[in-house]
């Protein structure tokens, strides 16, 4: 019997959906996050774990994975870490790091999140930006799905709704599965005020059919292209009528550029399978991939960019033909002036000075008219 792998893309369904805008936008972090993130690194415990090896090594380089992938969302996460009574692995390396929050700014005296200074939002690049596109959409009538790996992540986005008086629903592990569908029935129906559909891509990130919105936020990377590429997929599906927009947000220079980039190459989960043979093959993570995946890249606009290494274009602003989804040499390309030439009016309009790169690729579809 022979052994194959069959894999089938939703470019099949390309010619019967709507068209599609895909957006990887690069963020700048905030002056409170470079500092942490840099302490992190800087620290004992990161050195050790580089360095070192054992079997501890494994469980501490998972914690700080986790940390600054928390940290890349929103200081406030490494902050709940810092001063819980809870022992958290995520929290080594950060242990010190209360000199960085100003005094009131995610504690203000009040009970629960409610209790965080104005504008707290703007203490995250990625959620900057987030809170400006929102503000965007609103008064257009499209609906969004917010994604994030992380349900503290989803906690904050709740804050967000509830300051801006956006109406919302959530779905994460917590929600009752019979309560599931009544769920996603409701936001479908365009006879209510629906705005933002909040999504764990661990708990919902297959099997959803979110026609209603046309617009889907992936705010974190997963280690898994499988859990994106599925959560990617909940509004660009059969029954859509509205042309889609699938925005991923990256921290520039981050971990997070090195966990999408590990995501589309040979080295991600597809390199772990022989092609030959179809089993998986032994793979290891060396003290060099350790030092250049926790490796801050503070002076590159993206460093995805940096790594796909485009020939040089004319016109960098324009896609070269129909390219697949891992060939960002070939999507359009926009930083600085060239931003202005985004496809996508609301993401130009929502930029500002917090994105450093944007990839942008049209998928044509079907024929709208």
């Amino acid at each position: 019997m022979n052994e194959f792998i069959l894999r089938r893309t939703n470019t099949i369904l390309s010619k019967h959906l709507p068209p599609k805008t895909v957006e990887i936008v690069c963020c700048k972090m905030t002056q409170l996050q470079e500092d942490l993130y840099k302490h992190f690194l800087h620290s004992k415990v990161a050195k050790e774990m580089i360095n070192k090896s054992g079997g501890k090594k494994s469980c501490k380089v998972l914690g700080a994975i986790t940390a600054l992938k928390k940290l890349c969302n929103h200081p406030k996460l490494i902050y709940d870490v810092t001063h819980s009574t809870v022992s958290d692995s995520a929290a080594a390396g950060l242990a010190d790091c209360a000199k960085f929050f100003q005094p009131g700014i995610f504690d203000t005296g009040r009970v629960g999140r409610g209790g965080m200074s104005p504008g707290w939002e703007l203490f995250s690049g990625k959620f900057a930006v987030l809170s400006r596109l929102l503000a965007k959409l609103r008064p257009t009538g499209d609906r969004v799905v917010l994604i994030s790996n992380y349900t503290q992540t989803l906690d904050l986005f709740v804050q967000l709704c509830r300051d801006r008086r956006w109406p919302y629903v959530r779905l994460d592990g917590s929600l009752a599965v019979k309560k599931r569908m009544r769920l996603v029935t409701d936001f479908n129906d365009p006879s209510q005020d629906q705005f933002i559909f909040l999504l764990s891509s661990k708990a919902g990130g297959c099997g959803l059919n979110l026609v209603g919105a046309n617009r889907l936020v992936l705010f974190d990377p997963d280690w898994n292209p499988a859990t994106d590429k599925q959560a990617a997929a909940r509004c660009w599906r059969d029954g859509q009528k509205k042309n889609c927009y699938t925005y991923r947000f990256l921290a520039t220079g981050s971990i997070e550029e090195k966990v999408y980039q590990r995501q589309i190459s040979k080295e991600g989960l597809a390199g772990l399978v022989d092609g030959k043979s179809g089993k998986a093959k032994a793979q290891s993570t060396s003290t060099a991939a350790l030092r250049a995946l926790f490796k801050y890249n503070e002076n590159s606009c993206s460093t995805t960019y940096d790594a796909c290494k485009p020939a040089p274009r004319d016109e960098p602003w324009k896609q070269v033909g129909e390219p697949a989804e891992e060939q960002l040499g070939e999507w359009a390309h926009h930083m600085g002036d060239d931003l202005s030439k985004l496809p996508d009016e609301m993401m130009k309009e929502a930029a500002c000075d917090d994105v450093s790169f944007v990839f942008s690729l049209d998928v044509v579809g079907k024929d709208q008219s």
